[in-house]
């Protein structure tokens, strides 16, 4: 009995992208602020977890006050228009993307 496991395999970008739009859409809905929040820090995890490549319980080790110190450096950069349909981007393109310093707390990676 039981299954073969698929582990160690990615979620497609755009899967991800749906998710927070339908959080989004949650969000503009809801009259309830304490909700609006825990919609709001659900999102912003998905999206760090998702851009940093966090898994599991490493997401636990996030540093907001580190990473917030942090959130000016790279708001200058610019992304692709469509650069969430394409796989590859070119070494200009990629040197151009706005970036985030993601501080994490303890020596696990």
């Amino acid at each position: 009995m039981g299954y073969d496991t698929r582990n160690q395999r990615d979620l497609p970008i755009l899967a991800i992208v749906s998710m927070v739009g339908r959080i989004e859409a949650d969000i503009e809905s809801s009259d309830d602020q304490s909700q609006v929040n825990r919609l709001t820090k659900a999102a912003a995890l998905i999206t760090v977890l998702t851009a940093a490549s966090l898994r599991g319980h490493e997401g636990f080790y996030l540093d907001i006050a580190g990473t917030r110190k942090y959130l000016p450096r790279g708001k200058d950069g610019q992304a692709p228009i469509d650069s969430l349909k394409r796989k590859v981007l070119t070494e200009t393109e990629a040197s151009n993307l706005p970036e985030i310093c993601i501080c994490l707390m303890g020596k696990f990676k």
